[in-house]
């Protein structure tokens, strides 16, 4: 592998030339096998910050919006891949370089600088040939350069033979001489640590690595079919190897992958070795064969092959046509043979098996150590076939897709609108002519035709002077309201008591600029008591209710992926920024997997404890002896590990959104001192119906145990009164509807009149806590989609009769 030596694509896997004798070095190691540049450390230097580089905007669109990114858009799978991408192991000479440095801290207990610390050596006997014939006879290396050495033990017993004279490397440090530095480094295991460190990866991550394995190869054919470069055989096909028989719906679809119904799908071997990064797929009904190749440079090669299950010169061909597999594989030996594996239900965990053996085998095959510095950027021997997957969802990470959900949600506004509108249409050939310049849209919108009390020209008080009149004073609003208007406060057409309006009277009338500006020119010949009698026969709370109801079933689906997204994307942001640590990270992206594949049939989660949501429950007063609601609070959502102590709590909306807390403890201090921010409070306000607010005081607190009520010290207060609350509402999956067991199925549409956050005297301890349950996801979207609608509920009214 890394044969340098094979200059251009003709000689890199070229069957035919393999009569190159074997290298020297398989004979025996010279300790100058190759002239060796010095090795620059891979500490970033202190340079002057450069500019920052401008995003391609475009670029990062069109990967947002293909049809693979819509797939990856809210799911979990996300936050698996940037799991993936932080538990990818260092280069192994930069694990190497890490090594040394704290090998030599620990045991000399002082910081040595490996790279101006030396070691000469010389030969008469065996000296290095470099590519222009001269012999080299000396050599110079540092203590980086002898510790990456260790990756060849033979080549560095070589140099201990034909090391200088023992001598101390620094004066600082005189018992580190230089017999003494190899031993250490005979002694070291650290190849077989970052080995270890390589099968640890793979079983934490092999799952994700074939799940993006599969995403970057639909992402690749779907490009190339779209780009006329495949035909629809080549894609039905392609799609077939991955258990398709059309583009996936969701990524459920990819996980289990089935077996191809259409297709044989099958590896290509090397001298009985897999290659990684590259498949076989021939039709099961025609002579179609296609060659795949992964990567970031993806293509498909296709040729017809009726008499044999293959043709070896057209798969050698697209072997060659790809850069990776000419850079990594290697044909020097006697012996090559290129065959077929044997057919494969699922080739992306073959492939993974066989991108592991190649990235274990780097370590161990003597042609990689011509150089170490080819082994400094390790990445994309594993990664290769992933990073169009990668790159997916980096430009997520960078250009966020929302669906258009707000223009959906019906409103009150709106349904009131379409309502006036229809009956204005109906009563429109009763209108009398208008002036030129309002059309007949103009008098059909509702938003547009104004109704008001016009007042007379003097008014005359009921009764006597000494008598006083026995009726209340009722005057009618002269202020102008549209019709929707009217409809949302239910107008009725009240008329002067206790008082005798000369002239006065309600008039309906266009205003084409919108204010409400009345003119006589402008009446229309429609009564006020018809426009009453229209909204009171009208059940708008009803219709309103139906409306939200075949809202939730057909936006469900798209309402809690959008807010899967939302707080995936808050989650990347806290990690960047240093807000949720790499631990916490873990647990919340483990939250989301088990919420998310709760409801998939035969998906065990192995490695991963159970994870608890928990939603911060506020016990309000409701004026009754002993009686309380418990309206649960959707905006602080608890993240907890079963048995474990700490957790995460998500604060919906607030500017830090992710706090991880290590025990009770730590998130009563967290919620006593961020209830004393009032900015804080409003955001956690603004995620509770306005339906459930409180008369009297509320404090939050949280119980990560036992029952326990903590209330945080006095701060100041809009509406005095003892309440409590507690965050005691686990929410295991099941339960999608937004209620709770115990309290109210729904506690917002309480008669409570005010909600504000206040505090109390002394802790309290409450023996039974309230439980209730929900599922993570459709206890957001519940909340969401009924928030909207009880916040206008509260605040529409029926009008008292007026005695």
């Amino acid at each position: 592998m890394n044969d340098r030596s094979s200059s251009h694509s003709a000689s890199g896997l070229d069957l035919i030339s393999n009569d190159t004798l074997p290298h020297g070095g398989d004979f025996s190691v010279s300790p100058f096998v190759e002239p060796l540049s010095p090795v620059e450390s891979l500490e970033t230097a202190a340079v002057a910050p450069a500019e920052p580089h401008a995003l391609n905007h475009k670029r990062l669109m069109r990967q947002a919006v293909s049809p693979v990114a819509e797939l990856l858009y809210g799911s979990f799978w996300v936050l698996k891949a940037w799991q993936l991408d932080l538990g990818f192991p260092h280069s192994i000479v930069r694990h190497l370089d890490q090594r040394l440095e704290e090998t030599l801290q620990a045991r000399f207990a002082t910081a040595i600088d490996i790279d101006e610390l030396h070691v000469s050596f010389d030969t008469a006997l065996e000296p290095a040939v470099e590519v222009d014939g001269r012999e080299r006879f000396e050599l110079c290396l540092t203590l980086r350069e002898l510790g990456r050495e260790t990756l060849n033990p033979l080549a560095l017993l070589a140099l201990q033979r034909c090391a200088e004279a023992d001598r101390p490397l620094s004066a600082s440090t005189p018992s580190l001489t230089v017999s003494v530095f190899f031993e250490l480094l005979i002694e070291a295991r650290w190849t077989l640590e970052y080995e270890q460190m390589q099968r640890q990866f793979w079983e934490q991550h092999g799952d994700t690595w074939a799940m993006l394995a599969r995403l970057a190869f639909l992402d690749a054919v779907t490009r190339l079919h779209s780009r006329k470069r495949i035909d629809n055989e080549g894609h039905l096909l392609a799609l077939d190897a991955l258990g398709l028989s059309r583009f996936p719906q969701q990524l459920q679809d990819l996980q289990p992958i089935r077996p191809p119904a259409r297709s044989t799908v099958r590896g290509l071997a090397l001298n009985g070795e897999i290659i990684p990064g590259i498949f076989h797929v021939r039709s099961n009904t025609t002579g179609h064969c296609y060659v795949h190749v992964l990567g970031s440079a993806p293509h498909c090669h296709e040729y017809i092959s009726d008499d044999a299950p293959w043709k070896a010169d057209k798969v050698l061909e697209a072997i060659n046509a790809s850069a990776w597999h000419r850079l990594n594989l290697s044909l020097d030996g006697t012996r090559t043979a290129l065959t077929l594996g044997d057919p494969s239900d699922d080739v992306f965990a073959q492939l993974r098996v066989a991108q592991q053996r190649f990235w274990a085998a780097r370590l161990t095959r003597g042609d990689t150590f011509e150089s170490p510095d080819a082994l400094i950027d390790d990445d994309h021997a594993a990664l290769m076939p992933i990073e169009p997957a990668l790159a997916l969802v980096s430009a997520l990470d960078h250009w966020h897709h929302h669906e258009p959900l707000l223009a959906r949600i019906p409103t009150p506004l709106g349904v009131a609108n379409r309502l006036m509108g229809q009956w204005l249409r109906q009563m429109s050939p009763r209108l009398k002519p208008v002036p030129l310049n309002q059309t007949h849209t103009l008098i059909t919108d509702p938003q547009r035709v104004f109704i008001r009390y016009l007042p007379g020209t003097s008014r005359t008080p009921w009764g006597h002077p000494r008598i006083a009149a026995a009726n209340v004073i009722v005057a009618p609003d002269e202020k102008p309201i549209t019709l929707s208007q009217a409809l949302l406060s239910r107008f009725r057409a009240l008329q002067p008591q206790g008082y005798d309006d000369e002239g006065g009277r309600w008039v309906v009338y266009a205003d084409p600029r919108g204010k409400g500006t009345w003119s006589a020119e402008a009446e229309l010949n429609i009564s006020a008591t018809s426009v009453e009698a229209y909204i009171q026969g009208i059940d708008f709370l009803g219709l309103m209710q139906r409306q939200l109801d075949r809202f939730w079933q057909q936006q469900r689906a798209d309402v809690e992926r959008s807010l899967w997204s939302t707080f995936i994307g808050q989650a990347l942001l806290a990690l960047k920024n240093g807000d949720l640590p790499r631990d916490s990270f873990h647990r919340v992206t483990d939250a989301v997997e088990q919420a998310q594949q709760v409801h998939l049939p035969d998906t065990p989660l192995f490695g991963t404890a159970p994870i608890r949501w928990s939603a911060a429950g506020f016990y309000v007063g409701n004026g009754l002896p002993l009686g309380a609601d418990c309206p649960p609070c959707v905006g602080l959502l608890m993240i907890r590990a079963q048995g474990q102590e700490g957790g995460v709590l998500y604060q919906a909306g607030q500017s830090r959104p992710f706090v991880p807390f290590s025990g009770r403890q730590a998130l009563i201090d967290h919620l006593t001192a961020a209830a004393a921010d009032p900015a804080w409070r409003e955001t956690v306000l603004s995620y509770m119906p306005r339906r459930a607010v409180f008369t009297s005081g509320l404090v939050i607190s949280s119980s990560c145990g036992a029952g326990f009520v903590r209330r945080p010290n006095r701060f100041r207060s809009c509406v005095p009164g003892p309440s409590r609350c507690t965050a005691r509402t686990p929410m295991p999956p099941g339960n999608i509807n937004g209620t709770s067991r115990n309290c109210p199925a729904r506690p917002w549409a309480s008669s409570v009149k005010a909600c504000v956050l206040t505090a109390s005297t002394t802790p309290r301890t409450t023996s039974s806590p309230t439980e209730s349950r929900h599922s993570a996801a459709g206890f957001n979207t519940s909340i969401a989609c009924n928030c909207c609608w009880h916040r206008w509920r509260s605040c529409y009214r029926r009008p008292r009769l007026r005695r």
